[in-house]
This record gives structure tokens, sequence and C-alpha cells, in this order.
């Protein structure tokens, strides 16, 4: 789970629980361990870390980790209740009897509708993803929404390219008829591993046109807006389950799925540079990091100045 959704789940426990919790944190990025014989290392090194001292609950994201800690010759948490936090699909096969999933729906296409209401002259889209089996697991939902989109826009990919390169052909993009759209870019095509949100950053250093997402993350780095889950709502979310299974409520939680709903987010900062008027806007858009207005910044004097004419 990225950092905003673990900060959220982690401030929930903390803020709720009436007894003190230990966090314990583990990488597990199966992308950089592919072979059976480091995935074997790996489910080792954590069995026998967590052999005498098993936890009450864990929590992980992605589907290949939660079948990676519960399934099969790696599985290391059997008899424990394990979180899979915004699981995207199914995926192959069942989940483990004590796996909870949580799921989120990656809806690219009413992403794509909100940047064609904003930027109705719109001719160009640009998308913008990475080659790591992260960057992939997006990349096909992206091509599924595309595929429905007026064949009248063109669409160019730039999904095998180095970082430099997508940042030279983002810098030439104009508005309005220009717009982005950023999966992830965590390998680039000269096999460098990248941070997706440094590449969120110097897209946005350059860009001169919107840059529409899937993630909620990325509004801090400079994404316009999209149709997504907040993170930090995942996290909550997460807390909660938590709280309930460590309280003895985890019989409750299991053989049910949950699913986190979307909403259009829109950036603030970038809806004025753009000149996006509210009128645009689905009537569910959320707008983020707005400045507060003069009576949410100042209401502590203004009542208290009211005060002296009573």
């Amino acid at each position: 789970i990225n950092v905003a959704a673990y900060q959220a789940l982690r401030d929930t426990i903390i803020a709720q629980s009436s007894r003190p919790v230990d966090f314990f944190e583990e990488t597990v990025e199966l992308s950089r361990f592919a072979s059976p014989e480091l995935r074997q290392d790996l489910s080792r090194l954590l069995r026998e870390r967590y052999l005498l001292y098993p936890p009450d609950v864990v929590v992980t994201g992605l589907r290949s980790q939660l079948d990676f800690l519960t399934q099969g010759d790696t599985a290391i948490f059997t008899n424990v209740p394990v979180i899979g936090l915004a699981l995207m699909d199914n995926g192959p096969g069942e989940l483990a009897a004590n796996a909870i999933p949580v799921r989120w729906h990656v809806d690219c296409s009413a992403t794509l509708d909100l940047a064609l209401r904003l930027q109705p002259r719109m001719t160009n889209l640009v998308i913008v993803a990475g080659s790591s089996p992260i960057d992939l697991l997006f990349v096909k939902p992206v091509k599924a929404a595309v595929e429905r989109l007026d064949k009248s826009l063109h669409v160019t990919w730039l999904d095998h390219h180095s970082q430099a390169e997508v940042i030279d052909h983002i810098e030439k993009l104009t508005f309005p008829g220009d717009a982005v759209f950023y999966v992830s870019l965590n390998l680039d095509r000269g096999g460098i591993h990248r941070m997706s949100y440094e590449t969120m950053n110097r897209i946005h250093k350059v860009s001169q046109v919107p840059v529409y997402g899937y993630l909620s993350s990325y509004l801090d780095h400079g994404l316009t807006g999209g149709h997504f889950m907040r993170a930090e709502e995942l996290g909550k979310t997460g807390g909660e389950m938590v709280l309930r299974i460590i309280n003895g409520e985890g019989d409750e939680l299991m053989n049910r799925d949950f699913v986190m709903p979307n909403f259009h987010y829109l950036n603030w900062p970038e809806m004025k540079r753009f000149g996006f008027a509210a009128a645009q806007l689905p009537k569910d858009t959320v707008i983020l990091n707005r400045p507060p207005g003069i009576w949410e910044a100042y209401w502590p004097w203004i009542l208290g100045g009211s005060g002296l004419f009573m």
C-alpha cells in the first residue's frame, strides 16, 4: 500500500485503539524478486522472523502479494487474518480462506470522460506508462478505456520510452488541444527503476497541459484530477478493519467482499491554472487543496470582532 494509505491506517488505529499496537513494516517487492528462488528466500526470511511472535493481523496491497503471503509454497501467514487493500480484480483462482479482500475498481473511462468534459477541444491524448509488472497491471484498464473513445481523438502511447524521452515529449504539448494521462512509470525503457511519483513531479514541472490519472496520491505531485478512490480513505477503512479484528470481531469480516467507492476529484491549483469552471464538473466532484475562504481562515477574529458591537 502507498505512503498516504499506510499513514491513514496507522493514524486510525492509534487514535481509536484502547491499548498500544505494535506495527511491523516489511517490503514485499515481488516485481524485483521475480525468480522462484528469490521468492522462496524472501518467504523463508519472513517466516523465520515472525515464527515466535506471529502478528494478530496482516495488511498488504496487491493480489500477488496477498497470494504470496497466504497460498502455495511461499505461504507465511495462514492462521491469521490477512487484509488485501485495493485489490483491482479477482485474479486467478480463489483467495485463501483467511484473506479479507477490499476491492477497488480502476475506472479509467470515467477519468477520460472527465478530461474530455473539461477539455472539449482536446485532439491529442498522451498516455505515459512504464514497463514494470506494476506499470503493466494498470495499463490494462487504461487500454480498455481508450478503446471506447471516439476514434477522432489521437492517442499517443509513451509506454516504451526513457524518462528523459517522456519529459521531452510532454514539454512540447500545448493547451487546450493536448492532455496527458499518467499511468505510472516504475521502470523505463533504459531498464532504470524509478519512483513513480518522482516522474510525476518532473512531468508537472515541464507540462503546459493538464495531467489526469487514476491515483489520488499523485494529487500532491501536480495531478489535475480523475475518478478514483482516495488513498487516505482506503487507509482509514483498513485501520477500522484492523481494530475490529484485534477487538475480537474478525469472524464478521471473513467471507465478505468490501468495495471502495470512487469519486471525481480535482486539484484546485490545477483547476485555477487551466481556467476550469465549477460548472464543468460532475456533481460528485470533490475539489482538493482549495485555500480556505475568509470565514474558514479568520472566523475566530470575525466572531470576536462582532462581539464588540453586541
